[in-house]
């Protein structure tokens, strides 16, 4: 990445960023553990760009656990560990992580809410009302799922070469709206994965006969 980035620049602008880079100085500041470092990251961080979604809910759920948990630094790098496989996924498959973020709250978490907005909601109301083990365990099991749901959206890309009622899908187009269910069933149900498959195939087909335009997404999310 960064080979081909710089080959795009011409050589004032080489030098420049040379100069820069071997010139600056540097403040280090040493922290003695883990939890130290995230909540510095969560109040300092300023990179001259906002956080992705992703970074921010990952900042938000270690930040907590560091503020709550009498023993964060296995906890956090359990979240670490989960974002990590989250974020070479997203590297390795091009994938876009927002629109995964969405379909994850749609089908695990059974909410259309902005996924971002929905756990920060959701943390912040536990840790009013609930006991502080639970609320640290709902945080860890939060990361593991999100990864899984990474997964899973992967195994679904993969799969299409091989399944044909999931390749007639694909072909079909506006698959969008029934990828939370599919990721649902695919998760908890596998083996009613193809029935489910054949029964999205009938309904877009039927759909598209009768011209039919409706909120696909937003009715598979009340059925779930």
């Amino acid at each position: 990445f960064f080979k081909e980035e710089i080959a795009k620049l011409d050589r004032e602008t080489m030098e420049r960023i040379y100069q820069i880079s071997t010139e600056a100085d540097v403040l280090l500041y040493v922290v003695e553990d883990i939890n130290s470092a995230t909540q510095i990251f969560e109040l300092l961080n300023d990179r001259g760009r906002p956080l992705t979604d992703l970074e921010a809910i990952k900042s938000f759920l270690m930040y907590n656990v560091g503020l709550l948990s009498k023993n964060p630094n296995q906890i956090i790098g359990n979240i670490q560990t989960n974002f990590g496989e989250i974020y070479r996924l997203i590297e390795s498959n091009e994938l876009y992580e927002k629109d995964i973020l969405r379909y994850h709250t749609i089908a695990f978490e059974g909410s259309d809410e902005d996924p971002k907005k929905y756990i920060k909601t959701k943390i912040t109301n536990l840790i009013k009302k609930k006991p502080t083990e639970y609320v640290v365990e709902t945080i860890s099991n939060y990361a593991l799922k999100l990864k899984e749901s990474f997964t899973i959206f992967v195994e679904i890309q993969k799969e299409k070469e091989k399944n044909k009622e999931l390749s007639k899908l694909f072909m079909i187009g506006r698959i969008a709206p029934f990828y939370p269910v599919m990721m649902k069933i695919k998760k908890e149900k596998e083996d009613n994965f193809n029935e489910l498959l054949k029964s999205i195939n009938n309904f877009t087909f039927r759909a598209s006969l009768i011209g039919l335009r409706s909120n696909a997404e937003g009715q598979i999310s009340n059925s779930l």
